[in-house]
């Protein structure tokens, strides 16, 4: 593997820097929802449980639909670029969208519905993700795979610690449950939205493999 070149590589930071913010969405609402709902929505431990799996039904949809929009626009322009930053960018921004009306639902169904969007635009995404990562690593495939997926863990730990530290902090001062989360959301929000920032540099053409033969 030649790793100089692909440490130097922009698709290479900029698909591990999705994975990033992509993940900050996923572990929030994996690790973070239903606490949220029991908190600042008042929802009972059994009622948190069922609306945290049904928001993931959300995400479940939007990765099945993710391979089947970006291969029906391939066919219709013949683009693969501009299919892949397409679809990657306005999923991420359509799920910044979504993510950032949490603070404004005002009920715990509708916090759900939000998330559940987010969940489906981020997931719609990563098909597209996996097939870039593909598309520019050639016989290296499984360690691109493994190094630019596991650069989400950076995404993991800052939301697992900085979550917690920071809702914890506002309770400290008194500040009221639904205000100690919103500024959550908004930063998911801001973090998916650079996502697509990272889509729209992306370059599916600019392969590993071809800056790395002799």
């Amino acid at each position: 593997i030649p790793w100089r070149i692909v440490l130097t590589s922009a698709n290479t930071w900029l698909l591990g820097s999705i994975m990033i913010c992509s993940a900050t969405l996923f572990y929030t609402q994996f690790q973070w929802f239903p606490t949220y709902l029991k908190e600042a929505r008042g929802e009972s431990l059994e009622a948190a449980g069922w609306l945290t799996a049904a928001m993931m039904i959300g995400a479940a949809t939007g990765c099945l639909s993710g391979g089947l929009l970006v291969d029906a626009l391939l066919k219709r322009t013949s683009n693969r670029k501009l299919c892949r930053k397409l679809v990657g960018g306005a999923a991420l921004s359509l799920a910044a969208l979504s993510m950032m009306t949490v603070p404004l639902a005002q009920s715990a169904v509708a916090a759900v519905v939000c998330n559940a969007l987010a969940g489906f635009f981020v997931q719609l995404a990563v098909p597209t993700w996996w097939t870039a990562v593909s598309e520019i690593s050639g016989k290296h495939g499984a360690a691109m795979f493994g190094l630019m997926n596991s650069m989400g863990g950076l995404g993991v730990v800052a939301t697992t610690s900085l979550v917690g530290w920071y809702v914890s902090a506002q309770e400290e001062l008194g500040v009221e449950p639904l205000a100690c989360w919103n500024p959550v959301f908004f930063g998911v929000g801001c973090l998916l939205l650079a996502g697509a920032v990272f889509w729209s540099l992306f370059d599916t053409n600019r392969s590993i493999v071809e800056r790395a033969a002799p």
